[in-house]
């Protein structure tokens, strides 16, 4: 017990001589100085790198840019394939209208004289040199689709008979890549039945 207390008693000592020589203390000043220094350092960079907004935006448009742009694409090219279906169906209900009111009679052109001639007045977007002319009796088997034109011919009929006119138009390319169709060329077409007028002359077909 005696040299329980004596050891106590020096150690106490002890404590008290260093922390009276301000070693030990100056020592803890010291350390929680540069840690607490060390911590501003660290806030303040975080702060700064928080508020750094110089390259945010570059990074946002960089981000966006890409569908935006494609989402413009599409939708220029959804209304030039309206312009060019509307185009279409107007120039194909114009000559349907002269061929019925007998204005012009088929059987005085050739499938190419009437578009020239008849079609291809005050076009907007369309080349005149790519609309394929399709005259023949309503007959499914007669009739060219969308995917296939190579059928088209020019028989204008005989006076009262029914006729099929049908006008095609390639559809534009970006269309075709954007429907993974680059190689295939579909076609819009607009079809209108006539009948001829009573004095029409008989043509052959072509």
């Amino acid at each position: 017990m005696r040299y329980a207390f004596r050891y106590c008693f020096a150690l106490v000592r002890f404590v008290f001589s260093v922390l009276f020589n301000g070693r030990v203390f100056c020592l803890v000043i010291a350390v929680r100085a540069n840690f607490f220094s060390r911590l501003s350092r660290l806030r303040a960079r975080s702060a700064a790198f928080a508020a750094a907004t110089k390259g945010a935006i570059a990074v946002e448009f960089a981000l966006l840019a890409g569908p935006l742009i494609l989402l413009l694409i599409a939708m220029f090219e959804l209304g030039s394939n309206q312009l060019h279906l509307q185009q279409v169906e107007r120039i194909a209900q114009r000559a349907t209208l002269l061929l019925r009111t007998g204005e012009i009679r088929a059987a005085d052109y050739t499938a190419q004289s009437f578009r020239s001639d008849v079609l291809c007045k005050n076009l907007v977007l369309l080349t005149c040199g790519n609309i394929v002319v399709n005259l023949s009796s309503p007959q499914s088997s007669e009739r060219i689709t969308g995917a296939n034109v190579s059928g088209a011919k020019w028989c204008p009929g005989a006076a009262h008979e029914v006729r099929l006119l049908q006008i095609a138009y390639p559809v534009p390319l970006l269309s075709r890549i954007w429907a993974g169709t680059p190689l295939s060329t579909p076609y819009f077409i607009a079809s209108n039945g006539l009948r001829n007028a009573p004095d029409a002359q008989t043509g052959a077909c072509a």
